[in-house]
C-alpha cells in the first residue's frame, strides 16, 4: 500500500437482531489517526497520508446491545511513501553514431521494488519508449547525431498510478 491510495475494509456480522452498528479505529503505530464512530455502515474507505505500520480495528455491536461492543477484529497493513528518483546517469557524456549508451537510474523510498519507464527523444521527436519494467539499466544504441533527451519515470511496483515523481531528464 502506498500513501495516497485508498484502502477499503468491510465487516459482516451475523446472529442477533440482524441490525448492527460498526466503529472503525485506524492507528499508525500507537497513534490513533482516524476514528469512524458507531453507525450502520459496515465499510470504511481510508486514504493514508503518511507511511508506517498501521492497524485498523472494527468494533461491532447489535443495535439492541448495551455493551461497548459485541465483537472486534483487527487487520494490519504497511504504507510506503512514494518513490524518489535519486540519480539518472549515462556511462559517458558523448557518443559516436553506432555506440551504445548505458543509462542507469537509482530510486529510493517506497517499497523498494520499482518500475522504470524510459522515453528517448531527439529534437523533440520521441524515438523510443520503453514501458515500465523492473530494469533500472537501459542500453540504447545511438543511431544519429544530435542532442538526445532521456526521460525516466519511476513508480512503485505496488502502485496502480502512472508515475509518482514526474520525469527526470
Amino acid at each position: 500500500m502506498l500513501t495516497g491510495n485508498t484502502i477499503s475494509f468491510n465487516a459482516a456480522a451475523t446472529s442477533g437482531s440482524g441490525t448492527y452498528l460498526y466503529k472503525y479505529v485506524v492507528e499508525n503505530g500507537t497513534n490513533v489517526v482516524y476514528t469512524k464512530d458507531y453507525n450502520n455502515i459496515s465499510s470504511l474507505d481510508y486514504v493514508p497520508s503518511t507511511q508506517g505500520n498501521y492497524t485498523v480495528q472494527v468494533y461491532m455491536k447489535d443495535q439492541n446491545s448495551t455493551a461497548d461492543y459485541d465483537d472486534t477484529k483487527t487487520s494490519s497493513f504497511t504504507v510506503y511513501g512514494s518513490p524518489v528518483i535519486n540519480n539518472l546517469t549515462t556511462n559517458k557524456p558523448q557518443y559516436l553514431t553506432g555506440q551504445t549508451g548505458n543509462i542507469n537510474t537509482t530510486a529510493s523510498s517506497g517499497s523498494g521494488s520499482y518500475l522504470y519507464k524510459y522515453v528517448i527523444s531527439l529534437g523533440g521527436t520521441t524515438l523510443t519508449t520503453i514501458d515500465y519494467s523492473s530494469n533500472a539499466n537501459l542500453l540504447y544504441k545511438v543511431n544519429g547525431a544530435g542532442n538526445y533527451n532521456i526521460t525516466v519515470y519511476v513508480k512503485d511496483s505496488l502502485s496502480t498510478k502512472d508515475y509518482y515523481n514526474g520525469p527526470k531528464n
